[in-house]
């Protein structure tokens, strides 16, 4: 048994994406915002290479916005809220593509715009929007079978090789499920394949193991795997070699996912995936096996900063199911299910406004501050708390030629304005301060910063072991010992 693949609904798709995107522009982050978005927004028209972080396919379409006259951290941004949107529109056509109606298509889309990752990460400048965007894509070709829906999964899965390797584990589980399907079109897949890979495949030429220059005891073939594969030696070792707690890992992915799907979304899932399983069960593997592929990281490693990111991949699945667990009681019950449709897109902006800014965020975190609490649990990020500002205002506190040790999460705010709009190009900047902490000069003047802006020194900068001076929040002068 396979489902038959309905035929899209072009104009209420349209109408979807176009809902979103407003959304998603209207609450934009008018700058730079802080950490990885910084650095994503920075230098992008550098060279596109064969590396999991190179993100060139995020980094060029953010550099066809900035041609609107839009400063490059807003354009960056924008491609975010673009990408958002658009995987919006997948999530909806992916019910149509799995055999659900009009009203499933709208749960799905409407459940994950507002998801709390998702509508967070559209905000800013993030490679995790156009990465849910291309596995959606994957999920809506993979039950196509004509040569055209064919190739062109063939080509998505092949183009998806320039992004994000998170992306992997869809590809294959896809062109598998398409070549196992229709065994006679295999060609068909391998063509577009081919023809997706054909700029990855030119750039792992361009930029092969000969051309890196690898450190003692690290060979040229294995640096290029883990920077191609792996996201470099950092993220290889992370991944190849530390195993986290799965107790506490299944505690924290069930509050995200919770978190994400307050409402009756989940709920819906559970008609969506019985349907999916009577009706297509090769379809439904499919689907157990991406969401397991999902899991299968944020089971596996520890919980640190944006781990949460692990679960990205879930959430346009999850998404996807609710819809079509809409379809299916629409069929009986059309009422019960328009009704709980509409919950599940107008109850997580609710609660989030009720953690952020009412009572209820008193109570589930009571430690932190009301601009904490906003910037926690609103996805709009209230305020924003901006990294460009947050370096305007202290940039009086620094004199020409000093230098800045602050920590990634607003230093790459500060290389992102020296490299993009010339501010401060005096200052010297050293990211990531390590212990012991290495300076330049005895003569020069040393700063360290760090966010949140506190008064208090947080733990790890104390640990430098650094003689501070002044009370500023954010922001010390080092005072040198001998040297």
């Amino acid at each position: 048994m396979r489902v038959a693949p309905r035929p899209l609904d072009l104009r209420l798709l349209g109408l979807i994406v176009g809902l979103a995107a407003a959304l998603y522009l209207l609450l934009l982050c008018p700058e730079a915002y802080w950490g990885d978005s910084a650095a994503l927004s920075s230098l992008l028209d550098s060279v596109p290479k064969p590396f999991t972080r190179s993100y060139w396919l995020y980094k060029r379409s953010a550099l066809a916005l900035s041609t609107l006259g839009l400063e490059p951290a807003v354009a960056a941004n924008a491609a975010s809220a673009l990408f958002g949107a658009l995987g919006v529109g997948a999530a909806g056509a992916a019910v149509f593509r799995w055999g659900g109606g009009r009203l499933g298509a709208l749960v799905a889309a409407g459940s994950l715009a507002v998801a709390h990752t998702w509508w967070s990460m559209a905000e800013v400048a993030e490679v995790y929007t156009l990465h849910g965007l291309l596995l959606l894509g994957l999920v809506a070709l993979a039950p196509s079978t004509g040569r055209r829906g064919l190739l062109a999964l063939g080509l998505l899965a092949g183009l998806s090789l320039n992004h994000h390797r998170m992306i992997l584990p869809a590809v294959v589980l896809t062109l598998g499920f398409a070549a196992w399907r229709v065994p006679g079109q295999r060609r068909t897949l391998a063509l577009g394949l081919g023809l997706g890979a054909l700029p990855w495949l030119f750039l792992c030429v361009r930029f092969g193991p000969w051309t890196l220059d690898p450190p003692e005891g690290v060979g040229a073939l294995q640096l290029w795997v883990e920077r191609a594969l792996l996201g470099g030696r950092g993220s290889a070792a992370e991944i190849l070699g530390t195993r986290g707690d799965l107790l506490g890992s299944l505690a924290r992915i069930g509050r995200f996912v919770l978190l994400n799907f307050p409402g009756p979304a989940l709920l819906l899932a559970l008609p969506g995936a019985r349907w999916l399983a009577r009706r297509d069960p090769g379809g439904a593997a499919l689907g157990l096996g991406l969401a397991m592929s999902a899991l299968a990281m944020a089971l596996a490693l520890r919980w640190a900063g944006d781990a949460h990111v692990y679960l990205v991949s879930l959430h346009p699945l999850l998404a996807v199911l609710a819809g079509l667990g809409a379809s299916a009681v629409a069929t009986h019950r059309p009422r019960l299910a328009a009704g709980t449709g509409a919950l599940a897109a107008i109850a997580p902006p609710v609660l989030y406004a009720l953690l952020a800014f009412g009572p209820l965020g008193e109570v589930v975190s009571p430690s932190a501050d009301d601009e904490a609490r906003a910037e926690l649990f609103w996805p709009g990020r209230a305020g924003w708390s901006e990294g460009s500002s947050w370096w305007l205002a202290r940039s009086a506190d620094l004199p020409d030629g000093a230098l800045v040790v602050p920590r990634w999460r607003e230093g790459t705010v500060l290389e992102y304005r020296q490299q993009e709009l010339g501010f401060r190009v005096d200052l010297g900047l050293q990211l990531s301060p390590a212990r012991p902490l290495l300076l330049e000069s005895p003569s020069r003047a040393t700063f360290v910063t760090w966010t949140p802006a506190t008064a208090e020194v947080p733990t790890d900068v104390a640990r430098l072991d650094l003689l501070l001076q002044g009370d500023q929040p954010g922001i010390r002068r080092v005072v040198l010992r001998e040297w």
